[in-house]
């Protein structure tokens, strides 16, 4: 029985989530024990994150695109986070989506946008490269 009560609360409070905040981060952790999930906490409140933890099948029809079956982090904010930064700190997370009011980042997605972005290189690193490279031409 208190259970169900405790369900429809975390239910209440992720609509409350969804409307409140602009940007939610859904991670999924594996194969953790009960002090490893308590150290990830702890980790979390360290980074100064806002964040939820619940089962994915609570609010499967709040989000249908969510797939799978486990435990979720919800990290949440009204300001984009860096994701990288999350991942390296906590090794135990898998990032799977970012919700922003309307649109809908995964995992992929967000890979393939820091992959094709053209980084320019820095003119100090260009300088030795082309040094290098008219010295080459020059002995052929």
């Amino acid at each position: 029985m208190i259970n169900k009560y405790i369900n429809k609360f975390k239910i209440e409070k992720i609509k409350q989530i969804e409307k409140n905040y602009n940007y939610l981060y859904f991670f999924r952790y594996n194969d953790i024990d009960y002090n490893e999930k308590n150290n990830l906490k702890k980790e979390l409140k360290k980074l100064n994150f806002n964040f939820f933890i619940l089962k994915q099948s609570l609010i499967k029809y709040f989000f249908t695109h969510l797939k799978g079956q486990g435990p979720l982090i919800i990290i949440y904010g009204n300001n984009f986070l860096n994701i990288n930064l999350i991942i390296q700190k906590i090794k135990k997370i898998e990032f799977i989506y970012l919700f922003n009011k309307d649109l809908i980042f995964s995992n992929i997605k967000i890979k393939n946008l820091i992959i094709n972005k053209n980084i320019v290189l820095n003119y100090q690193i260009k300088k030795p490269l082309f040094y290098f490279y008219n010295i080459l031409n020059k002995i052929k």
